[in-house]
């Protein structure tokens, strides 16, 4: 995928009357087939109802919103197969409501559910599903990896309904890493233990980016993530409890769990009592 601004005369037949406003994606490959497209996301932030609707059209694409965290998301669906993109900015950040409900409106109701998770509005997201059970089974494994983000980036309201609505802790997302790698990065009592209830999830699962175990990213995260409120000896003492492997090596050449929370000298401590057991 490269981004490129929408400046070029190729790019005119995609363009809005807005260029500085708006981006091109020139894809090619096994998901789109051998022949390229190009689609136009135009910023939501812009707040041109007429110019995003015209940019859309003149695309022969239809648009979605997914407000993920920290940013919103915005898939556009080529006539034949999808297209995901991600770009910063909302328009309800920005306060153009228009921009975002004609978004919405041409977004297809898997995406509109989405939405729905990822803005842990249940009242919408209960009713949607309980309308078309099939949503659950047709969400691509991307899709179960915005619980792994919602974990990473924080948003336990939304972390809470992906859960309750059935999402798949054991999906990969960021780095690879499964909801209770991200549950263990932040430091997070409560996801961890709301997914170890769930038990799908092995418990010194490693990522392939790392190679490292949910506790080892706990130990690292300790030192390198330190979030408010985070309690990463509990989070240990609850991975160890439920069966985790204390002396596994991780973080790629292989470290120890104690190297890794250099310079956290009450999580070394933890970590050495745990293993005195």
């Amino acid at each position: 995928m490269t981004w490129v601004p929408a400046a070029r005369d190729s790019d005119a037949s995609v363009r809005t009357s807005r260029p500085a406003t708006s981006y091109t994606l020139s894809e090619t490959g096994p998901a789109c087939g051998s022949v390229k497209r190009t689609c136009i996301l135009v910023r939501e932030g812009f707040g041109d109802t007429d110019s995003s609707s015209d940019a859309i059209s003149g695309a022969g694409c239809s648009t979605s919103v997914v407000p993920s965290p920290p940013i919103a998301t915005t898939v556009l669906y080529p006539p034949a197969k999808p297209v995901t993109l991600v770009i910063p900015g909302t328009a309800l950040k920005f306060g153009h409501r228009d921009v975002h409900d004609l978004l919405v409106a041409r977004s297809p109701v898997r995406i509109r559910f989405l939405n729905a998770l990822l803005s842990a509005d249940a009242h919408t997201a209960n009713p949607a599903l309980a309308e078309t059970p099939s949503l659950l089974t047709s969400l691509t494994p991307q899709d179960h990896a915005q619980l792994v983000l919602a974990i990473f980036h924080e948003r336990f309201d939304a972390a809470d309904l992906m859960l309750r609505i059935g999402l798949d802790p054991a999906a990969p997302g960021v780095d690879g890493g499964t909801a209770l790698h991200a549950a263990c990065w932040v430091g997070s009592v409560r996801m961890v233990e709301r997914i170890l209830a769930r038990g799908s999830v092995p418990l010194d699962a490693r990522d392939p980016t790392h190679r490292s175990t949910p506790l080892d990213w706990a130990a690292f995260g300790s030192v390198h993530r330190r979030s408010a409120g985070a309690d990463y000896a509990a989070v240990a003492d609850r991975l160890v409890a439920a069966g985790a492997d204390i002396t596994a090596l991780g973080n790629g050449p292989g470290r120890t769990l104690l190297e890794m929370t250099e310079g956290n000298p009450s999580m070394q401590e933890a970590l050495r009592q745990l293993s005195a057991g």
